[in-house]
């Protein structure tokens, strides 16, 4: 085998290595059990639908002044806790569904769910989440398709006349 496909093939093994390991953790509703249990270091995450069935959101931590909390800080303050940029999960809620904060941290802990793999190598956390965003195809349409969340009869939906 070539140099170069050899190489290819161990990125790829590595990569689908780390993708079975994080799918295979524990699923965490967004409560106070998660904020318990997210540890403040550095690793990668998924964010599916409450069945399991449509991945939402791929992630990495990343390390750098502002970030200091790793998997806590950004799955548990950045997407449910404060959702203050455009890749935060809480902000393209109140967006995509037209809420205010508290109804989409109320929607969140109804609909989301997050798992996570600690993972300290910066460069393999990137290298992950693009091999796991190619597979997964992670969309925030799930959020407001007429197949996504909000048809999926929940009192949330029919107060809003969503269903």
């Amino acid at each position: 085998m070539k140099p170069m496909l050899e190489r290819f093939e161990q990125n790829r093994i590595e990569c689908e290595e780390l993708l079975a390991d994080l799918l295979s953790q524990s699923v965490f509703r967004f409560d106070a059990s998660l904020a318990s249990a997210l540890p403040k270091v550095q690793g990668l995450y998924i964010i599916t639908t409450k069945d399991e069935t449509n991945y939402v959101h791929v992630g990495v931590t990343k390390e750098n002044q502002k970030r200091k909390n790793g998997l806590y800080g950004r799955i548990w303050e950045d997407h449910f806790t404060w959702g203050n940029s455009s890749g935060d999960l809480l902000y393209q809620v109140q967006k995509i569904l037209k809420i205010d904060k508290h109804d989409a941290q109320r929607w969140i802990a109804e609909q989301c769910r997050v798992q996570w793999l600690v993972q300290a190598d910066q460069n393999l956390r990137y290298w992950a989440e693009n091999y796991a965003e190619s597979l997964l195809r992670p969309s925030w349409s799930f959020l407001g398709s007429d197949k996504g969340l909000i048809s999926t009869g929940t009192a949330f939906g029919k107060e809003r006349g969503l269903n």
